[in-house]
């Protein structure tokens, strides 16, 4: 293997490692709501299930309020942060209390294909698989 291939390889790998650390600001947070329900839902935790944490409508500080009324109200919301969901110290779905009624309010982490990050990772991922192939079709023609 001559220098050049090697080092176009190995940019090559540099860009897929690029890709990963990029792709991981395109991630964020959604919050939808269903309801009302009349079961218990339940989660996975490690080796077993649980019921999902509930909380009182009233309970919830106002900023919480606003979201889960977006939510209920059929609105998909998106949060950049994982601070900036509701109740913000819990991780997954929880259930909300509400007028005599119980909501499921669903927090899901996705990949936005929308944003920047989202974009670049997808350039460098061209790219690394670009250098990568240039330096087999060197390295084997």
């Amino acid at each position: 293997m001559n220098w050049s291939s090697f080092l176009t390889f190995y940019v090559g790998v540099m860009l897929f490692f690029a890709t990963f650390a990029t792709g991981i600001g395109a991630l964020e947070y959604e919050v939808v709501a269903s309801g009302p329900i009349d079961y218990t839902p339940h989660e996975l935790n490690g080796f077993g299930t649980s019921e999902v944490r509930s909380f009182q409508y009233d309970k919830l500080d106002p900023r919480d309020q606003r979201i889960v009324d977006s939510a209920i109200a059929g609105d998909r919301l998106v949060f950049r942060a994982p601070g900036n969901k509701p109740t913000g110290v819990h991780q997954g779905d929880f259930v909300v209390r509400r007028d005599g009624n119980r909501y499921l309010v669903e927090e899901n982490l996705f990949f936005n294909y929308e944003t920047k990050f989202a974009a670049a990772s997808g350039g460098f991922a061209l790219l690394g698989l670009c250098f990568v192939g240039k330096a087999v079709q060197w390295e084997h023609c």
